[in-house]
């Protein structure tokens, strides 16, 4: 389970499911450039999402949550691991459980229709939050299931760039790329808190797609006029 260290509060709820281990997620916050240690460039388009530079301009944060999740795909890999659920503290303890009782993940496959006839296909990557997304995204990273395979994969396709969220990178390369078998399974949910949790990780003005007295494009367009606007671009070392 991902976790800041300045957050372990919120890792205690868990403290009961003894087969979790603690990820100390990575803060870009205090260090926004830490992309620059992996080789990275930091360059957000917007071909899945149109406010992505407005999103990385406002939230800092964004880019440790993208190298955390990242390093849990080397870890994946290095330590050779078939299977493995990724979890963020902000998902809902009580859906966790359920999704345990049920054994969801037992059954890592799913079956295709077409003119040939019933095929088993089996899983590389299960999205299993409840949040909104489509047949070819994917919104949020609170918690999914991924395979060594997709871990590979995910980490060759960066291509040591980060364009986007991390979330719609895996939805990008998994649901619509089709880099391997992505499935969707919404099973477990946000904690009620999360919204908030989300929006205080924001840490320059606020956030634009929560301004109440702005659309979301007059948010974004008041984030363009800021002075941290593009704030890796501003750089000069």
């Amino acid at each position: 389970m991902i976790n800041l260290d300045s957050d372990k509060d919120k890792w205690s709820p868990f403290s009961e499911f003894k087969e979790f281990e603690r990820f100390p997620a990575l803060n870009s916050r205090e260090k926004p450039f830490m992309y620059r240690d992996y080789g990275f460039e930091l360059a957000p388009t917007d071909e899945l999402f149109k406010y992505t530079n407005e999103y990385f301009s406002q939230s800092k944060g964004a880019v440790g949550c993208y190298f955390s999740h990242y390093e849990i795909w080397k870890k994946i890999i290095k330590e050779k691991y078939d299977w493995c659920l990724v979890l963020e503290d902000d998902v809902c303890p009580k859906s966790l459980r359920r999704f345990f009782d049920i054994e969801a993940y037992k059954d890592l496959y799913y079956w295709t229709f077409d003119d040939k006839g019933i095929k088993q296909k089996d899983i590389d990557f299960m999205c299993l939050n409840t949040r909104g997304f489509n047949t070819t995204s994917m919104k949020g990273t609170e918690a999914y299931l991924i395979s060594q395979k997709a871990a590979k994969i995910l980490i060759k396709e960066t291509n040591n760039t980060i364009t986007c969220p991390v979330d719609n990178y895996i939805g990008k390369i998994g649901a619509r790329d089709k880099k391997f078998n992505f499935y969707k399974l919404p099973l477990i949910k946000r904690n009620a808190e999360a919204a908030a949790w989300s929006n205080s990780s924001v840490t320059q003005g606020t956030p634009f797609w929560v301004i109440d007295s702005m659309t979301t494009e007059q948010g974004a367009e008041w984030v363009r006029q800021q002075d941290f606007y593009k704030w890796w671009e501003k750089r000069d070392d």
